[in-house]
């Protein structure tokens, strides 16, 4: 046991998201012969919580107060005095800001930050501060090679410090859901479906997917769209997206599903996974897509090229653009072959590229290295 490194994991919340799972997943391959992970969290907790905690990972769940926060960097550097770990690793803003600060404060030894997308919101201050404090940081971890040179390029990390480690999935958790979708096909025969999962924010283009959807209805009128995801933060469009369905009098084809811990069955009844984001660093639920067998049309921006095969396990389309996005639409809802040779080539490479093992293995590596 006391020869166990001690790896302190910093996060903003555990509400469902991309990163937020990712690190649920790492937790869960992590060689607990070897590594003995923490968690504590800035601004609060969420539904994943429980998931961590049924993990048997301690969690500290903090609530910053204020928008400087200085008095929980001064919680998490008391707590991380008291566990003393050897690896601080953190992710998402206010994990990396406050989270870094902290252990700076510290005294830790090594601190290891995942940069889990490209932030074009991010303002001068935002970036500057980013800068700093990757100035006392051993490595950042980017998910993608274009959140690698965004990094570089717009928020000045030093590219000595910077590697690419892809997000990943656990493969098993949607073997069955593969399996199922290949003996059967999709569950509803009597229409055809097309979902999106993602929470309802202004990154993730809503808007434009549901006005696409008014433009293809006409001609396909026995589809069903499918929208998996919470409004969360002070920027949630989800209010203003079911008045746009409502305007365009779509309220009987669009169905809103909240949060939903059945993601994987739900794309196992799916025809076409459409995610039109304005800026990505990855989106694992690509991957998860993919992997299920699902073909993919999504934005042509950031690092979702990285995860998602343009004209071979999806449709890359222009953001921000309704009519080319439901040109890609009706092109596949009208070819069946298509959508299942592309989701074949989806599994395959999301197989391939993406197993959470291998990857979580790579940041083991890296943790060794860093303390070698």
């Amino acid at each position: 046991m006391a020869d166990r490194i001690k790896i302190a994991y910093i996060i903003g919340a555990l509400d469902r998201g991309g990163a937020e799972v990712f690190l649920v997943n790492l937790l869960k391959n992590l060689d607990r012969e070897k590594f003995t992970p923490i968690v504590i969290t800035v601004t609060g907790g969420g539904e994943l919580a429980l998931e961590i905690e049924n993990l048997g990972v301690p969690l500290y769940v903090l609530k910053k107060k204020g928008k400087l926060g200085i008095g929980v960097i001064f919680q998490i550097k008391k707590i991380l005095q008291r566990e003393n770990p050897a690896i601080v690793h953190t992710q998402l803003f206010a994990g990396d800001t406050w989270g870094r600060a902290a252990a700076i404060l510290a005294g830790v030894k090594k601190i290891v930050v995942t940069e889990q997308n490209i932030n074009p919101d991010e303002g001068f201050i935002k970036k500057r501060l980013k800068w700093f404090l990757s100035l006392f940081t051993d490595r950042v971890v980017c998910i993608t090679k274009a959140v690698e040179q965004y990094s570089i390029k717009k928020d000045w990390i030093d590219a000595k410090k910077t590697m690419v480690i892809p997000n990943g999935i656990i493969l098993a958790d949607f073997d069955p859901y593969f399996n199922t979708r290949r003996q059967f096909g999709s569950e509803a025969r009597n229409k055809q479906i097309i979902t999106c999962v993602a929470n309802f924010k202004p990154q993730k283009g809503h808007e434009y997917l549901v006005r696409a959807f008014a433009l293809i209805i006409e001609k396909f009128s026995h589809v069903e769209l499918l929208l998996v995801g919470a409004g969360v933060g002070k920027h949630n469009t989800l209010p203003k997206i079911k008045k746009l369905v409502e305007r365009l009098n779509l309220r009987d084809k669009i169905k809103f599903l909240g949060t939903r811990s059945d993601v994987a069955q739900i794309l196992a009844a799916t025809d076409i996974f459409v995610l039109p984001s304005l800026w990505e660093g990855q989106g694992i639920v690509f991957l998860e897509a993919g992997y299920v067998g699902v073909p993919v049309i999504a934005s042509d921006v950031g690092g979702i090229k990285e995860a998602v095969l343009n004209g071979k396990t999806g449709i890359l389309v222009p953001k921000e653009n309704e009519k080319e996005l439901a040109r890609a639409m009706m092109m596949l809802l009208a070819a069946p072959d298509q959508r299942e040779k592309m989701g074949c080539a989806a599994h395959e490479f999301v197989k391939n590229n993406f197993d959470l093992q291998k990857i979580v293995q790579k940041y083991e590596q890296l943790y060794l290295y860093l303390l070698s």
